[in-house]
């Protein structure tokens, strides 16, 4: 493996200053973008480790980050943020902004067991029969509406005022993240029941202790599956997939550890601590497999 890049660590004073990174994804081209969960950042750097844009900022507004939990780049270099605080899936464009008057897709269901699908965007009804075929389409050459920047702040606001207004009656997901704080890391002993196992655990080990997808729809290389030990315990061997599911190989976990994120043309980026145990974010180049 070659070294690529590195940023962050306890030199940074800017952008690259995390406080815990737990996701991060690459897009087709190698950016790599960066979830910092407790500082309620995503910040997105080029291959090279330049720094390129941060997505939103923390805050409770529309399209704002309030607790993170994890993020996914799309095939068209869409971002979606799964925020727990807000109990939302956030949806950016690749320039970061929110995407606010999305085009959703209505639909009903007949009497007779049709489907109406609608498509919001112009005038198109579809009426899909039980077995799953088209059975008419109702047109019109109504041409969808342009979003200006005076339609999309208005929107914005009205998202503001709706989020307010609701501030009293907080979803389930959203009292549930406000009335029960994290465990703290040092109390997750107390979880484990006086049988020593833990409580709510699944009767088996599973044999696979985490797995990594190309993101963005880079299709590949690569896609790591770890797998336990024989002994249940620490992490054992990772297999290396080709995106399209062939077998490359088998590394020992000695030789190679899960990485974070893999990327196109064999990056893979890992999140790590320095001397002083300060995060950073170490991309390298998967050159071959032995």
């Amino acid at each position: 493996m070659d070294d690529v890049s590195t940023v962050g660590g306890a030199d940074a004073e800017a952008w690259d200053a995390f406080s815990r990174i737990d996701d991060a994804e690459f897009d087709g081209d190698g950016n790599l973008t960066l979830l910092d969960t407790e500082a309620s950042r995503v910040v997105v750097v080029g291959p090279n480790g330049a720094f390129l844009r941060e997505v939103s900022r923390r805050g409770s507004g529309p399209g704002e980050l309030r607790a993170p939990a994890s993020i996914t780049v799309m095939p068209d270099d869409r971002l979606v943020v799964y925020d727990i605080g807000h109990d939302a899936l956030l949806t950016f464009d690749p320039r970061g902004a929110p995407r606010a008057l999305g085009a959703p897709l209505l639909t009903g269901v007949l009497a007779s067991g049709h489907v109406v699908v609608v498509d919001s965007t112009g005038y198109r009804v579809k009426f899909v029969a039980p077995d799953g075929s088209l059975a008419q389409a109702v047109e019109r050459p109504i041409e969808p509406l342009p979003v200006t920047a005076s339609i999309r702040e208005a929107e914005m606001n009205r998202l503001a005022e709706r989020r307010s207004s609701n501030a009293g009656q907080p979803s389930l997901g959203r009292a549930a993240f406000e009335q029960q704080p994290p465990l703290p890391r040092a109390d997750q002993r107390n979880r484990i029941g006086s049988d020593g196992r833990t409580v709510g655990a699944n009767d088996v080990r599973p044999r696979r202790s985490g797995c990594r997808r190309p993101g963005g729809g880079s299709g590949g290389p690569h896609y790591g599956s770890g797998r336990t030990a024989s002994d249940g315990g620490a992490d054992g061997p990772t297999d290396v997939l080709a995106h399209r599911g062939e077998y490359l190989g088998t590394l020992a976990a000695d030789d190679f550890a899960l990485p974070l994120a893999f990327g196109p043309n064999g990056l893979m980026a890992y999140a790590e601590t320095d001397e002083h145990d300060a995060p950073l974010v170490r991309v390298v180049r998967l050159l071959a497999l032995r």
